[in-house]
């Protein structure tokens, strides 16, 4: 059986995520405030309550040359 890992914020945002299902909906707005790096890095939060719906990202600001190359059209695999 599969598991689902559970991970720190940090941990998170190193692993630069396509998308991050959020399995309590509720506690979407308190997740992207603790990894803003996600969105910044062009994944998305995917909620599953009622079914799967993928979030539309928010703009956000991450200090880092990642962030720099998302910014300038670059996808997390170096590509445009």
């Amino acid at each position: 059986m599969g598991r689902v890992p559970v991970v720190s914020p940090a941990d998170l945002e190193a692993l630069r995520p396509d998308r991050v299902v959020l399995f309590v909906p509720e506690l979407l707005d308190e997740v992207r405030r603790a990894c803003p790096g996600v969105e910044a890095r062009g994944g998305r939060w995917v909620l599953l309550d009622p079914g799967p719906d993928e979030v539309p990202p928010v703009p956000v600001t991450v200090p880092d040359d990642a962030a720099a190359g998302v910014a300038a059209g670059l996808t997390t695999r170096g590509t445009r």
